[in-house]
């Protein structure tokens, strides 16, 4: 891999989703308020406001160094442990809870090549749900480092985010990868 370059997708501060889906309660908002709907106004305003907080993307500083780990997400860890893979393996699982007020875009962990992307699952569970894990509508990353050592993001869909956008693809050479969600 060439050095510590990312590249990252959405790079914008607000996710472009959050226009097509804030449209609506935004134009709601100014039919109401010129109608002399106040009430009405404003609460189709907060609820526009609360689209462009859900798909904010704020800036992170991503250390230069390729053998570097970070957080692939905004969130409480809430399990750290080691668990079989469906190859049979043992595996370091650690899960992250992101709720409505947590910053929905993930990013790969690790700096490598993307070796597989594998959807599945087809309930929207809520999250906090054991079953939720294996139910619902998910996205794994299977990245592989520089080092050879290999490392699967999987993203989990909930009752409330209930779709996983995943732009990185599977590339054939090494080279420096940073998924979003």
């Amino acid at each position: 891999m060439d050095g510590p370059e990312f590249s990252e997708r959405p790079t914008e501060p607000i996710v472009e989703d959050a226009y097509r889906l804030g449209a609506i309660p935004l134009a709601l908002g100014a039919l109401c308020g010129a109608f002399g709907a106040a009430g009405l106004a404003g609460l189709f305003l907060l609820l526009a406001a609360f689209v462009a907080f859900f798909f904010r993307n704020p800036e992170r500083r991503i250390p230069g160094n390729e053998r570097a780990v970070v957080a692939p997400a905004d969130g409480r860890v809430v399990q750290v442990g080691e668990i079989e893979d469906a190859d049979g393996t043992k595996v370091v699982r650690i899960g992250i809870f992101l709720s409505i007020f947590n910053v929905h875009v993930n990013r790969a962990p690790v700096s490598g090549r993307v070796l597989a992307v594998e959807r599945g699952g087809s309930e929207y569970l809520a999250a906090f749900k054991p079953e939720a894990e294996h139910r619902n509508v998910r996205c794994s990353l299977l990245l592989e480092t520089e080092s050879g050592a290999r490392v699967r993001v999987t993203q989990i869909t909930g009752l409330v985010a209930r779709r996983i956008v995943c732009h990185p693809r599977v590339t054939r050479s090494c080279g420096a990868v940073n998924a979003t969600g």
